[in-house]
């Protein structure tokens, strides 16, 4: 059982500001006096260092009335009590016979409490003296009059304060300040679960954002990566193009330059053949009497031959009708693959990666232009001539 050892009070009430310290032996102690002597002030001091805070309990209007006076009215700078507990019986968890513990009030109306010479919170103290059963507003303590008042209460009431006395009162607290707890832990939980749940449905609409961004990024590699194919498969059937008409205009350019020699050819016999008409016609009109069937002969040859010569200038001419379609047909394969050629460059400035490959093409592709449209030229120059 936890008991006082010595009281030490200085600056309290009408104990005045010099050192007052009370040693007290086992067993009970009494203290007797006139009235005013300040015996329910030496009690007011051991609830003061107990930690009581309350100035109706302490028996004054406000707790700065604690500080003592000296007979000009000058009150003392601050108060202070200090209580020695006698722990042989280990009650509270402190391995020492002894545990002192003090309280001081300063003037402002601060307090300061003390464990063993170490300055603690008021908690600390309170919490130290609970485990041996010790409470300020408990029945530690009986004050004036409150003898005759727990006599006159109920049974029930008297329960409890027999309850209050042997200290499972204080377990019913603790108890219920448990139950509290663990209620309000219960709403925190709840509060933290429907969060997680909120960040959980959050998580899941960014993760789904995130897979349809990361599908749309492919999705868009796969439709350059194929324009980058199909403009590859333009440019090389362009490019065949480009070679079979290149082939078609050095055959018509060959063909073109046969039907010119023939043509130079023909009008070469014809005139030829037009000296020799007009030297026979001469001999004819000179010797017209001997060589008058002879020259019915040659006449009919030369007819002969002039219409000979004739179809070959109609098929020579009809040869070179035929180079002009061929030629008018080959200028629209021109504007066909000029046209081909733009469209394509408009696809390759969509594909940033392809262009440096497709442009050596383009590049090969409008040289073989200006090789075709010289040819087209020279085949050009050939038709006027053949005109």
């Amino acid at each position: 059982m936890l008991s006082i050892k010595k009281i030490g009070i200085r600056g309290f009430k009408s104990l005045g500001n010099r050192q007052l310290n009370l040693e007290l032996n086992k067993g009970i102690t009494a203290l007797t006096g006139p009235n005013g002597g300040g015996k329910s002030n030496l009690l007011d001091s051991i609830l003061f260092g107990l930690g009581q805070n309350s100035p109706k309990r302490l028996r004054v209007g406000k707790l700065s009335s604690l500080l003592s006076e000296n007979n000009l009215g000058v009150k003392s700078s601050k108060a202070k009590v200090t209580l020695v507990l006698d722990n042989s019986s280990r009650v509270l968890p402190i391995d020492h016979d002894q545990v002192t513990i003090g309280r001081e009030l300063l003037s402002n109306g601060d307090s300061r409490y003390w464990l063993d010479g170490k300055r603690v919170s008021k908690s600390t103290i309170t919490d130290l003296l609970s485990l041996g059963s010790i409470d300020v507003n408990g029945h530690n303590v009986v004050l004036q009059g409150n003898i005759t008042r727990t006599s006159e209460l109920l049974p029930d009431e008297k329960r409890k304060v027999i309850e209050e006395i042997a200290g499972i009162d204080q377990f019913d607290q603790k108890k219920s300040e448990s139950i509290k707890q663990l209620q309000e832990a219960d709403l925190r939980l709840e509060v933290a679960v429907a969060k997680i749940g909120e960040v959980q449905k959050n998580i899941s609409i960014l993760e789904s954002e995130r897979n349809d961004q990361i599908r749309f990024q492919q999705l868009e590699d796969q439709i350059r990566w194929m324009k980058a194919v199909v403009a590859s498969e333009k440019l090389t059937h362009i490019s065949n193009n480009v070679n079979d008409l290149t082939r078609s205009l050095n055959d018509l350019s060959l063909k073109n330059n046969s039907l010119s020699d023939q043509l130079s050819q023909s009008r070469s016999e014809i005139s030829e053949l037009e000296q020799e008409r007009a030297k026979f016609i001469s001999e004819v009109v000179d010797n017209r009497n001997d060589q008058l069937v002879s020259l019915q002969e040659l006449i009919g040859n030369a007819n002969s031959n002039i219409s000979q010569f004739n179809k070959q200038i109609t098929d020579s001419k009809n040869s070179l009708l035929s180079s002009e379609s061929e030629f008018q047909s080959l200028i629209e394969s021109e504007r066909s693959l000029e046209s081909q050629i733009n469209e394509l460059s408009l696809l390759l400035l969509n594909d940033s990666k392809s262009i440096k490959n497709l442009e050596k093409s383009k590049s090969l592709m409008s040289a073989d232009l200006v090789s075709i449209e010289r040819k087209i030229k020279q085949l050009s120059k050939l038709h006027i001539k053949s005109k």
